[in-house]
């Protein structure tokens, strides 16, 4: 006959008066034969089960391991969902997200959030802790907790890679044997904390301050919660600009842009700020507007006004340029200077000549020649020196290059004065030259005019060109052969002497 046993064999007392026993609910389908050869992290409420070797346990002999590190996912029935391998250095710590998100992270404070599908993101404590070296870390559902070997501690709130923070020094000079994080046991509403803060006034304002600061960095949802609370339009607007800034997508800095012009629209004193963001949310939309017309191949978006204009005319929107233009009623000379240097960064010359001739230039024209010079092409700002003042159209064209267009300048201005410093600064051979026989040729010139006489001129006879000796030489040869010769004439006589071949050279146009 079986004996059947006592209902109380299965119990274990405790402390005497407690009792308890241990039912079995089901089998694990897992093939681990003891657990505690294992570092294990559950996620809560029955969630799935991460398990990789304990490095530091003794493994028997022909035991089936994988060659490399891998850590193994769960089920809570024992289920194999995933194996992932790991290359990544020594493994400090795993732990479980709110989301069921695997973290695991390695002794040189880089971490991984794992997917149940197996991708992964990949974040670090930063240059400082990899240097010291992370010997263990506390994983909890918000964040993470990370110890250094020189007993420094590290906090990362939340899981989307933000800077981690240093904590307090515990003053210890070696690690701890054990150490855990312990959640508040008493807290407030946020109503409530931000109430004392307003009726502490001046006793809280370095507590408020640094407040401030650690949201800013660490809960930026608390610092807006803050302004609102405390009515601070401004700096909440500040803050949904600083948000703008670090958006990722056009929609998301566009949604901020004009939560920016709602919060300065609140003042009366933001006027100006609140019209400059509804600008700026106008430019937002032309500018993801223009992309969608690019088809993703050129980028506007984040541009100011001046370059969404300038990108325009050099990627060949010349009609979206002027009705930016038109829009936000940018001045006339401003745009003038966009599209000189557009053209110019195009090499449009073409088109740059058309849009010179197009209508009085109202910054003038010394802008294109010294833009065109600072670029390299002479040539090309030469031929809007005439364009310019008389006055300065002989210096220009020497910062040109062009000597001979400057000599030309100056003989039409006769400005003999200026030819004379031009030889004197001109430090080109041919140059040089050219300016001699300007100033030579313009010297015989004003002596033929002055006595009343033309120089050599050209002659038609019976269908054929030819040439004769004007008066002036006919005279002054006469009294250098006769050898009777006035002071006048030994004047004329000296410069006659060193022009006569030169005046053959010279055209007679040039007079």
């Amino acid at each position: 006959m079986t004996s059947v046993q006592h209902p109380t064999a299965t119990w274990e007392a405790m402390d005497g008066g407690v009792f308890y026993r241990k039912q079995e609910v089901y089998t694990m389908q897992w093939k681990v034969k003891t657990l505690s050869d294992y570092i294990v992290s559950g996620a809560k409420y029955g969630g799935p089960i991460a398990m990789m070797r304990d490095p530091h346990k003794i493994v028997a002999f022909g035991t089936n391991q994988f060659s490399k590190p891998t850590v193994q996912v769960f089920s809570s029935s024992g289920e194999l969902l995933q194996t992932i391998p790991w290359d990544q250095g020594t493994i400090v710590s795993m732990g479980w997200t709110y989301e069921e998100q695997l973290v695991i992270i390695n002794d040189e404070g880089m971490y991984r959030l794992y997917t149940l599908q197996g991708d992964y993101q990949q974040f670090s404590l930063g240059p400082e802790a990899a240097e010291m070296g992370v010997i263990d870390a506390k994983i909890y559902e918000q964040g993470l907790v990370a110890l250094t070997s020189n007993v420094t501690l590290f906090e990362v709130k939340g899981w989307t890679g933000s800077k981690p923070l240093t904590l307090a020094h515990p003053g210890f000079s070696e690690p701890p044997p054990c150490w855990s994080l312990i959640e508040p046991d008493q807290t407030l509403s946020l109503g409530d904390f931000f109430r004392l803060l307003e009726e502490g006034g001046p006793r809280f304002a370095q507590a408020t301050n640094l407040l401030q600061v650690y949201a800013r960095e660490q809960n930026r949802e608390l610092l807006r919660d803050y302004y609102f609370q405390d009515d601070r339009r401004v700096d909440s607007a500040c803050l949904a600009l600083d948000d703008a800034s670090r958006a990722q997508t056009n929609e998301e800095r566009l949604e901020a842009v004009s939560k920016a012009a709602k919060f300065f629209a609140e003042d009366k004193d933001r006027g100006f700020e609140a019209k400059a963001m509804d600008e700026y949310a106008k430019l937002l939309a032309l500018q993801k507007l223009l992309e969608d017309e690019a088809g993703g191949k050129i980028s506007f978006v984040g541009l100011s006004v001046n370059d969404t204009i300038r990108r325009c005319i050099t990627t060949g929107y010349l009609k979206r340029a002027d009705r930016i233009r038109s829009d936000f009623k940018v001045p006339e000379k401003r745009f003038w200077y966009i599209k000189l240097y557009a053209l110019t960064e195009t090499k449009d010359f073409d088109g740059l000549e058309a849009f010179a001739k197009s209508k009085r230039s109202p910054i003038g024209y010394e802008p294109f020649i010294n833009h065109l010079i600072k670029s390299g092409y002479l040539k090309q700002a030469a031929s809007y020196v005439p364009r310019c003042d008389a006055k300065t159209r002989a210096d220009l064209y020497v910062r040109c290059g062009e000597w001979r267009l400057a000599a030309l300048e100056c003989k039409e201005r006769n400005d003999r004065a200026k030819l004379e410093e031009l030889r004197r600064t001109c430090t080109n051979i041919l140059g040089q030259r050219e300016l001699e026989q300007y100033i030579l040729s313009n010297t015989c010139m004003q002596l033929w005019r002055a006595m009343g006489l033309s120089p050599r001129k050209k002659v038609v006879k019976k269908g054929k060109t030819g040439s004769k000796q004007g008066p002036v030489g006919q005279r002054i040869d006469k009294e250098i052969a006769q050898d009777n010769r006035s002071t006048s004439s030994k004047l004329l006589a000296l410069e006659w002497s060193h022009s006569r071949k030169l005046y053959r050279k010279v055209d007679t146009k040039l007079y």
